[in-house]
């Protein structure tokens, strides 16, 4: 299964479990990428908040992810901008202008999926509180699991998600989900992206 799939598949997760879809309608503006002079990493910087990528991470397409609500603004981004089942690393930026769920429910949410609906085998999951300066809530989220390859429903591989899940001053949402495969080769350190998010006035 592609990371783009997979995000989007989490979005009708949480509604079928019962949970508040996490971002409502409303766009927040689109993202963009732009390299710093060390060119050591990309600063992305979208409408309410800035993030670090890893050096080459360009944008992506956003058009197959499945499930995200109509006037969600969302990006995507992976190693050289490639697509495909074939990219065994992406990080996804999701917003909204109205939180209709708090991070720790839509953390709860994830755990649902992943435990009772997922089409693979959970292996870990853990949440906690994040702190993250000038959000009214925030939840960092861990979560390993075994999955289909896309194209090759007999053969599995790990997938390792790393969410960070923010709740604005003004009730507006931004998401950021890391996505690795190491088994594929991917290198991405979902921890890193996510400890560079910082929301901008």
């Amino acid at each position: 299964m592609s990371q783009l799939k997979r995000v989007g598949l989490r979005y009708v997760g949480q509604t079928l479990a019962g949970i508040a879809l996490a971002v409502a309608f409303g766009g927040c503006g689109a993202q963009s990428a732009g390299r710093r002079a060390d060119a050591s990493v990309v600063n992305v910087r979208g409408a309410g908040f800035t993030l670090k990528l890893p050096a080459g991470y360009k944008p992506g397409s956003t058009k197959s992810i499945q499930g995200v609500p109509a006037g969600v603004a969302s990006a995507s981004y992976t190693p050289g901008g490639a697509g495909g089942a074939s990219v065994p690393s992406m990080v996804a930026v999701l917003a909204g202008n109205h939180a209709a769920a708090s991070p720790a429910q839509i953390a709860q949410g994830l755990h649902n999926y992943y435990k009772y609906m997922h089409n693979g085998a959970l292996t870990s999951f853990a949440s906690k509180p994040a702190n993250v300066p000038g959000a009214k809530a925030a939840e960092i989220v861990h979560e390993s699991d075994l999955s289909h390859v896309s194209g090759l429903a007999s053969k599995y591989t790990r997938y390792d998600d790393s969410w960070l899940i923010v709740e604005t001053a003004n009730d507006g949402l931004r998401e950021v989900d890391a996505v690795n495969e190491p088994e594929r080769g991917g290198q991405l350190d979902g921890d890193q992206v996510i400890r560079s998010f910082r929301l901008t006035k």
